[in-house]
């Protein structure tokens, strides 16, 4: 089936927009959009897009498209007064009002402490996945969601960076451990390929261009790395392997 689709990925990189034209050819089946490193920067001003542009943004596409999903890459809910304030609770209540379908926490989610993140993902009217976090051996978040989208079987699944043990307060991680990336990502991938037959896999990361890069080309079976922590710009995006 796969092999049959188009799919077209718009890219939100480091809080900048680019469109590509190619989302007006016809024959697209699926349209993917994505933020990351937001920093709290949910308010429209001081050039920041903030959250009500991208929520119109996600109407554009959703209006005009019949499969649109919508993930975001981490370090989002933390940053600026707005969202401090109330510990992260703004930014989840306005990626609710954008429609996020999944999201990925970031070193900095974590700076209100664990606990914290995960209190808000009992409001989060999206998925938040992490394959590589523990807290007592015991994974913290749901590794992976499956989501059919018209005809397709979607796999996502979500990686953060162990660059968080020395980024955000130990206070905010006590007992958590951040596993390896690349043996995280092929137990999803082969989890995902084999038992639940899916048609595409997303690795949505907070890892950083190198480090998705490496997994990217150790790690046979990923059809698209969401990526960001290292606020790299990709105009085009980037294919490995």
């Amino acid at each position: 089936m796969r092999a049959n689709k188009k799919i077209f990925v718009s890219i939100f990189l480091a809080f900048v927009l680019f469109i590509s034209s190619l989302v007006f050819a016809a024959g697209v089946d699926l349209v993917i959009l994505h933020t990351n490193d937001i920093h709290g920067r949910i308010e429209i001003g001081d050039g920041m897009l903030g959250m009500p542009y991208i929520k119109s943004l996600v109407e554009y596409y959703r209006e005009r498209y019949d499969h649109v999903l919508v993930m975001d890459a981490g370090d989002t809910i933390h940053g600026r007064p707005i969202t401090d304030r109330l510990e992260g609770e703004s930014a989840v209540i306005s990626m609710n009002l954008v429609g996020y379908d999944f999201m990925v926490p970031g070193n900095h989610d974590f700076n209100y402490g664990y606990d914290r993140l995960l209190e808000l993902e009992e409001i989060m009217e999206f998925h938040l996945v992490a394959a590589n976090v523990f807290k007592d051996g015991e994974l913290l978040f749901n590794p992976y969601v499956v989501k059919e989208v018209g005809d397709y079987t979607i796999g996502v699944f979500g990686l953060v960076t162990s660059d968080t043990y020395t980024t955000t307060h130990p206070n905010n991680i006590i007992g958590i451990e951040f596993g390896d990336m690349i043996e995280a990502a092929q137990k999803c991938v082969s989890v995902l390929r084999n038992d639940y037959r899916v048609d595409l896999v997303i690795a949505l990361g907070h890892v950083g261009l190198n480090a998705s890069r490496n997994i990217s080309s150790q790690v046979p079976g990923i059809d698209l790395f969401v990526d960001g922590h290292s606020h790299s710009l990709l105009m085009n995006g980037e294919r490995v392997g």
